[in-house]
């Protein structure tokens, strides 16, 4: 079943603030997403509190996943468990102009990279090549602006930048 079109632009998180979401993945591939609402609201509200497939936060917009990571806060969900979740979404969902921001716990450090190439390499951050510049920015105004990265309402999108 694909993912049902919607946008985080009236969404925000704790840690990222407007126009993100917190997303689950359950186990068996289903996928929720909301509001985080410190102390009323979290990642393990969706599934009670019970083992998930992967975790993070995501900017949608036009139906489109513009960024998707694996920052969970204290449950320090990795790459591996992003990778997981995104082969679930794979054939449900054109991730082909999605980008991830992921963290290279080898270089302790935050990179942003294609999630085409991410699935590419099989889940190893080492061997991606970083986007250059503040993707995460440049989707926060995308979002608000209701686009994809195009600028286009609907299917398709061409660069990075806003």
């Amino acid at each position: 079943m694909p993912l049902a079109r919607f946008s985080t632009h009236d969404r925000s998180t704790a840690h990222s603030k407007d126009c993100f979401a917190i997303w689950v993945c359950s186990p068996s591939g289903i996928v929720f997403t909301a509001n985080h609402v410190v102390s009323e609201f979290h990642r393990s509200t969706f599934l009670g509190g019970t083992r998930v497939l992967a975790a993070g936060e995501w900017v949608v917009s036009a139906g489109k996943i513009l960024l998707i990571s694996h920052k969970t806060g204290h449950h320090a969900a990795g790459p591996a468990n992003l990778y997981n979740a995104l082969r679930q979404l794979e054939s449900r969902v054109d991730l082909s102009r999605t980008a991830a921001l992921l963290r290279d716990f080898a270089k302790n450090q935050e990179v942003y990279v294609t999630v085409q190439e991410f699935l590419a390499k099989g889940g190893r951050v080492a061997e991606c090549t970083p986007i250059a510049g503040d993707v995460a920015a440049a989707a926060r105004s995308r979002c608000r602006a209701h686009v994809d990265w195009d600028g286009a309402q609907g299917p398709g999108a061409r660069a990075y930048r806003a």
